[in-house]
């Protein structure tokens, strides 16, 4: 609009303008009109207008506008789309009071500075309404106007311009809108932002865009990968990081779906609390420095839900909020997401074992399932907790390292860098010239790295794992074990694989389960087995011939004791001691005497239980993996090799026998390998060819026939031709006498 004010000539009565004109109902235009009909309502509406038009150019008029008003006249005269508009009405009605000008309708129609511009004598004219639109906002120019108008006022040295360009860089750089909030951020986060984690540019993105606009936008941020893994250490700042960053991409599209994942719901409520920080209005008189720039994004403190955030601008309108949150323990998966930030999602809590594991593994999954297809964002942060079961954090980094093409990329920043020369130092013997370069120094220096690693310093493996950022095996993976049923059903073979083979000893080894036959018990194992040497391999082999497994009474296990050596005839026999072994013995002597096969006592080795604790089976069991691996245990073809095979295959070392789970066969087993583990693990030496076997045996003969020479003529001298000593002249006449009285001189 071109039309101009004269403000001053306002306030002096110096414009010809005139009154509103009174309502004559049965006089002048009112004369022969009904109240009410279309020909009064069109009179009366034009008189209002009339009166609005006059009302709004008074600068100095006292009579306030209605939110309602206030709207209208920015939608209808200023051209606001609603949704800003809304937003300019609160601006509006907080700017009139800290000028103690009322919120007239002239305030509405000119914006505050031309009302303080009239007030002071000058005359100003009605703002642009083109609808322009400015690279990098979503918001057309005159609706930027209005805002830098009522919102900048507490910063008149910032022009329209360095506006624009303070929020361009917000949007655009973590980094910047960090400083702008006064984060106390370093080096190490500029790398993240410069170096790691994608950097959202707003051009190209219009105001009115349409999803399909916004869809190929958010794609375009990322040449490649769609998912960003950060192990870091504690204390980095990562989760106050995340936060900022989230910030910039709804700064920038305002109609983004943010989902925030935490391990526990209240430690998700807390994460949206953070962020609600920076979007909420609390002093409407003192807005925070970022809501003076980017007041679009206000919201009153506590309106809405605490665990979302609505963007007060959004053009689509989605089902989805701007930002919600849930947890890793929520039974509630949500909708559809652009960006996911997954903080701090595990815990000893979560990992404790592989069941927890897994568990939440396959949450995280399902969430990530939820992203837009093609263009959704996924950040991961936390450090690491278990790499035996690989937790999420390990198993999103193996696959990454596994996949050429792989769209997750992976960033590690531990607390410190050690120098390569001390690496195998002990952290506890560590001094500040042994470190390289520190993560964090301003507020992770060596005198807190120093006293993290003091708290337990026979015990690092925590801070291994939180600060150095390293996933440490947890002491139960030194004795848990895996064993893979494609390679166990490899070592069944048949007879004729032992044919050739010289037996050197045949063991039958007893696991004795506790005396019930309940079906939910532990089965007692009687396994025979051969140690074989292959004359033409380079190893000797474990063979397990027979087994004889179920839930049997002990004088029924004596029976079956009995069987088994009158068929195998064992060299060895080992038995797990019973609490009750005597009663056991005298039964199997029993056995003996009615079959007419009495095994000698001194032939039975009882080795002691296993320890109440599953580490010691666990360790003596994980013996046999390698011994597997290179098929140096092998089993006879028999009906019996599924359900050992599967128990074989279920053990894990870590979870005690259950009604599905057995661990008598390999316990048994194990037992015989430990018996001979001497003899099985020594290497035969390599068989000699006819030629050699001929030369020793004649080398042999040859030695024989001159020992049998020597025994019957004597040993062979050969004679020297010696010159004898000359006689040695004494001139001692007390030496020279010693031999008259038969002593020797020596």
């Amino acid at each position: 609009m071109s039309e101009t004010l004269d403000a001053g000539a306002v306030h002096v009565g110096a414009v010809a303008t005139q009154a509103a004109p009174k309502k004559y109902k049965k006089s002048g235009v009112w004369k022969g009109i009904k109240r009410g009909s279309p020909e009064y309502k069109e009179i009366d509406a034009a008189q209002r207008r009339q009166s609005r038009e006059y009302e709004g150019q008074d600068v100095r008029s006292e009579n306030e506008v209605s939110r309602k008003d206030i709207k209208r006249i920015l939608v209808e005269e200023r051209k606001l789309r609603p949704q800003v508009a809304e937003q300019c009405v609160r601006l509006l009605q907080v700017a009139a009071r800290e000028h103690k000008v009322p919120a007239n309708q002239f305030l509405v129609r000119y914006g505050l500075a031309r009302t303080l511009t009239a007030l002071s004598g000058a005359a100003v004219e009605l703002p642009e309404t083109i609808q322009n639109v400015i690279n990098g906002e979503v918001l057309f120019e005159n609706e930027l106007r209005c805002q830098f108008d009522l919102a900048m006022f507490r910063q008149p040295e910032v022009s329209f311009e360095q506006f624009l360009e303070v929020r361009f860089n917000c949007k655009n750089n973590a980094m910047y809108l960090g400083k702008l909030l006064g984060r106390d951020f370093a080096e190490c986060h500029r790398r993240w932002t410069e170096e790691f984690f994608p950097q959202f540019d707003p051009r190209g993105l219009r105001p009115n865009y349409s999803q399909q606009d916004a869809r190929q936008w958010l794609a375009s941020q990322t040449d490649h990968f769609k998912t960003f893994l950060l192990l870091a250490s504690r204390n980095s700042f990562k989760s106050s990081w995340s936060q900022i960053l989230v910030l910039t991409l709804v700064a920038t599209f305002p109609d983004v779906r943010v989902i925030l994942v935490s391990e526990t719901h209240d430690l998700s409520a807390s994460f949206v609390g953070g962020l609600r920080q920076y979007l909420e209005v609390f002093d409407e008189g003192a807005p925070d420095k970022f809501l003076q720039f980017f007041p679009e994004l206000a919201v009153p403190a506590g309106e809405g839900s605490g665990m979302t955030y609505e963007h007060p601008i959004r053009i689509l309108r989605l089902p989805a909020s701007t930002i919600r949150s849930t947890s890793a323990d929520a039974s509630i998966t949500g909708g559809r997401y652009d960006l996911m930030v997954a903080d701090d999602i595990l815990s000893d809590q979560s990992c404790g074992n592989e069941k927890q594991t897994k568990a939440t593994i396959s949450r995280f999954e399902s969430l990530w399932k939820l992203g837009e297809v093609g263009s959704s964002l996924t950040l991961v942060l936390g450090t690491p907790w278990s790499e035996n079961p690989p937790d999420l954090y390990k198993t999103l980094k193996d696959r990454a390292e596994d996949d050429p093409d792989t769209t997750i990329a992976v960033r590690i920043d531990p607390i410190m860098e050690i120098k390569p020369l001390v690496r195998n130092k002990k952290l506890t013997a560590l001094v500040e010239e042994d470190i390289e370069s520190f993560l964090f120094p301003e507020r992770l220096d060596w005198k807190f790295i120093r006293s993290e690693i003091m708290k337990n310093p026979k015990d690092t493996t925590f801070f291994e794992s939180q600060n150095l950022v390293r996933f440490v095996p947890p002491e139960e993976s030194k004795w848990k074990c895996n064993f893979d049923e494609n390679t166990l059903r490899g070592l069944v073979c048949f007879e004729t694989r032992f044919t050739g083979l010289q037996c050197l000893r045949t063991i039958l080894s007893v696991d004795c389960a506790h005396s019930s036959t309940s079906r939910y018990a532990d089965m007692s194992a009687i396994i025979t087995s051969k140690l074989y040497q292959d004359p033409k391999g380079d190893k000797n082999i474990f063979a397990v011939i027979d087994v004889d497994m179920d839930r049997y009474r002990p004088a029924e296990i004596a029976a079956h004791v009995i069987e088994a050596a009158r068929k195998h005839n064992p060299t060895d026999i080992v038995i797990e001691r019973p609490p009750l072994w005597e009663a056991l013995a005298k039964f199997i002597e029993d056995e003996g005497m009615k079959r007419s096969y009495i095994i000698p006592p001194q032939k039975i080795y009882w080795c002691p239980p296993t320890s109440a604790t599953l580490k010691s089976k666990a360790q003596r069991i994980k013996m046999l993996e390698p011994l597997c691996e290179n098929g140096t245990i092998q089993f006879l073809f028999a009906d019996w090799n599924e359900p050992v095979i599967s128990q074989f295959v279920t053990f894990d070392g870590v979870h005690r026998s259950t009604g599905q789970k057995k661990d008598d066969a390999p316990d048994a087993i194990s037992r015989g390998v430990e018996r001979v583990l001497g003899d099985l693990l020594r290497v035969p030496q390599p068989q000699k060819s006819e030629a050699e076997l001929a030369a020793e045996q004649a080398a042999y003969n040859r030695q024989m026939m001159m020992m049998q020479h020597d025994r019957i003529f004597g040993p062979q001298v050969i004679p020297h031709s010696v010159k004898p000593p000359e006689p040695e002249v004494i001139t001692n006449p007390l030496v020279r006498n010693l031999d008259r009285f038969g002593l020797i001189r020596r």
